[in-house]
């Protein structure tokens, strides 16, 4: 049990109730659930994610903010073990990119893990595919500062998960 998440908490608890359903309270949410995840409470993180994008829709958010929340939505399913919930906040999140116009490194993220639950999922050679669309996205534009630290771990992953999955012409989950 680590004190700071549950100060965490606790801050978002007083928030919600200072400002209910609104969209400071729906960030909040989504950044406690980021810090969840990076600490492998994907359970934990599930309920703070719903609720935000439960916000967002209300408010009619559609900027990369609730992309940003479906990504964390799709990869903690995907972490404890429901790849096919995992797969729809994720093409979700790539729509809401996509529309927003917003730069293609930054929907890297999402579709590296599109590719890594359509490999779960069986669907291998898409999988591959949305992989090198990921690193495409990773490697598309060079951004600085602790942003392009992030940018170069998550190229880094996503050429190791390329290089450990591969499909042969005629394989199994080849489509």
């Amino acid at each position: 049990h680590n004190p700071s998440i549950q100060t965490g908490a606790d801050q978002i608890d007083k928030t919600r109730a200072a400002l209910g359903p609104h969209t400071d309270l729906a960030a909040i949410l989504t950044n406690q659930a980021q810090i969840q995840r990076d600490l492998d409470l994907y359970d934990k993180a599930l309920p703070n994610l719903r609720e935000a994008i439960e916000i967002y829709d209300r408010a009619g958010v559609t900027s990369e903010t609730v992309a940003q929340a479906l990504t964390v939505l799709g990869q903690s399913l995907f972490e404890t073990g429901r790849p096919a919930e995992a797969r729809g906040p994720l093409e979700r999140a790539l729509a809401v990119f996509t529309k927003a116009q917003v730069g293609r490194v930054w929907q890297a993220e999402a579709r590296a893990s599109l590719a890594e639950v359509l490999w779960a999922l069986g669907e291998r050679t898409v999988a591959v595919a949305v992989g090198r669309e990921a690193l495409a996205d990773a490697t598309s534009e060079v951004v600085g500062g602790p942003a392009g630290a992030n940018q170069d771990g998550l190229r880094r992953h996503i050429e190791d998960w390329l290089a450990g999955h591969r499909v042969a012409a005629g394989a199994p989950g080849a489509r």
